[in-house]
């Protein structure tokens, strides 16, 4: 049962992180520049990239996306932080 509620500790602590990048794969059909999924990932595993949450990169229709995607990364830390004190 230990391993069952690690795993469970696990997964919690990485969703923002993968919720995000799956944000940042949807949003980079809406870039204004025609950089695709590959080149915002590769930018933003260099270091921490906020410039991919730049509102001008994006058309309206990416706006709401945006958004989320922002939402996620101002969440992740405490989300982090949270589940790694209160669960882990």
């Amino acid at each position: 049962m230990h391993a069952v509620k690690k795993a469970f500790v696990i997964v919690l602590f990485f969703l923002p992180m993968i919720c995000g990048w799956i944000v940042l794969y949807k949003l980079s059909a809406y870039r204004r520049d025609g950089s695709g999924c590959g080149a915002i990932f590769l930018s933003w595993f260099r270091s921490w990239n906020l410039r991919a949450y730049r509102r001008d990169l994006y058309t309206d229709e990416g706006q709401a996306l945006l958004r989320w995607a922002w939402f996620l990364a101002i969440i992740t830390i405490p989300w982090c932080l949270g589940v790694g004190l209160l669960l882990g």
